[in-house]
């Protein structure tokens, strides 16, 4: 196999993942970045690239967690081959700092649908109908309409 046809193929295993990190509020800052440092590390060591890097948020969380109020989330987006989420969840599973943490496979964007442009052909036209066909006809719908109108009239009860 050329070096190429195995780049091509080591690329189409790879895929985009986001990651949430939820650390706890009294965790300081030179902790929560020496435990970011690990995973860009792990995800480097690993063929992956980190492509975004949120900035940390505080929010009050809707339950305490491990008696905790408040969190900061962290996201990153990172583009990896399908082992390197196994190995941050193992980093993350012996972390304090980290209250929760999800990842998540981001959808492939899909390309834009051509616009079709075939023509379906129409239905054949009517032959054209003679006006003494047409009036018969006329007569016979009238007629009919009558009939259904004299009959409900019959059937009601008064």
């Amino acid at each position: 196999m050329e070096e190429n046809e195995q780049a091509s193929l080591y690329e189409e295993r790879r895929r985009d993942y986001e990651i949430a990190f939820v650390f706890s509020a009294s965790e300081s800052e030179e902790e929560r970045n020496a435990f970011l440092g690990r995973i860009r590390t792990i995800i480097a060591d690993n063929g992956g690239e980190l492509a975004e890097v949120s900035l940390p948020r505080t929010y009050t969380l809707a339950y305490p967690i491990g008696h905790e109020r408040q969190g900061i989330l962290v996201t990153l987006v990172m583009r990896a081959s399908s082992t390197v989420p196994a190995r941050i969840n193992e980093a993350v599973r012996h972390e304090q700092a980290v209250l929760r943490n999800v990842i998540f496979g981001r959808p492939k964007a899909r390309k834009p649908h051509a616009r079709r442009t075939t023509i379906t052909p129409r239905a054949e036209p009517q032959t054209p109908v003679s006006e003494e066909e047409r009036t018969a006809h006329m007569q016979r719908m009238e007629e009919q309409i009558e009939a259904a109108l004299t009959e409900g009239i019959k059937d009601k009860p008064r």
